[in-house]
């Protein structure tokens, strides 16, 4: 048994060095928004702004929040607009409170808010150093979707986004967006990250009433 152990091991250590491939039981990984709970799973606070924004008021339309079998407008559930466990988070563009702001924002907080009154919020930060992706999935309810991610970190002056990466396109099923590190750790301090977000408006070509799913954000060493 410990003989076949070591084999296995050699073989995997292998793998990696010739490939540069981490098997998936072999990565670390670090939730940070599964969306199966009111706060993230870092205690940080999810946001839905701009173009992005809800309107409480008409919530028998499409609107961006948590999505699952409580949502108001309950003709529009479908299990499948979850990727795992029993909820995800739907951005509507351009159909609430926000209709005519040119930007939408979708931010996820990596940390508990430490002071408030501060602009931009001060959130205690969370170290990320040691991944090398952030991978989350994506599923647009008509495909073509078009979103952008960003981050910023304990340093940043406003809420402007220090690394913005390139753009991703949705499609009707679910699809795992990876995002590499590296090129982030240029622009942003990764042991000090205070937020990750999605960009989903008209400046990307997105249709008033444009809707996506997101779900199970993590940071990982695999892809």
């Amino acid at each position: 048994m410990y003989v076949m152990l070591m084999k296995n091991l050699k073989a995997v250590f292998l793998i990696f060095l010739l490939f540069g491939v981490c098997p998936a039981w072999a990565s670390n990984t670090l939730v940070v928004a599964d969306f199966e709970v009111w706060e993230n799973n870092v205690q940080g606070e999810n946001g839905s702004y701009g173009s992005l924004e809800p309107d409480w008021n008409a919530t028998e339309n499409p609107y961006s929040w948590f999505y699952d079998k409580s949502i108001k407008d309950t003709k529009n559930f479908k299990s499948k607009n979850i990727h795992k466990g029993k909820a995800s988070y739907r951005l509507v563009h351009a159909m609430g409170l926000g209709k005519n702001m040119e930007w939408g924002s979708f931010s996820i907080q990596l940390g508990p808010a430490l002071d408030e009154a501060r602009e931009p919020v001060q959130v205690k930060p969370l170290d990320v150093s040691e991944f090398k992706y952030l991978t989350f999935w994506l599923k647009g309810e008509k495909g073509g979707e078009t979103i952008t991610v960003s981050f910023r970190d304990m340093y940043a002056e406003s809420y402007l986004p220090q690394y913005k990466s390139k753009a991703s396109k949705a499609t009707k099923s679910w699809k795992k967006i990876k995002i590499p590190l590296g090129p982030v750790s240029k622009k942003v301090d990764l042991d000090k990250l205070v937020s990750v977000s999605i960009t989903f408006d008209k400046s990307l070509k997105n249709k008033p009433g444009a809707i996506l799913y997101i779900d199970d954000f993590v940071f990982s060493t695999a892809p």
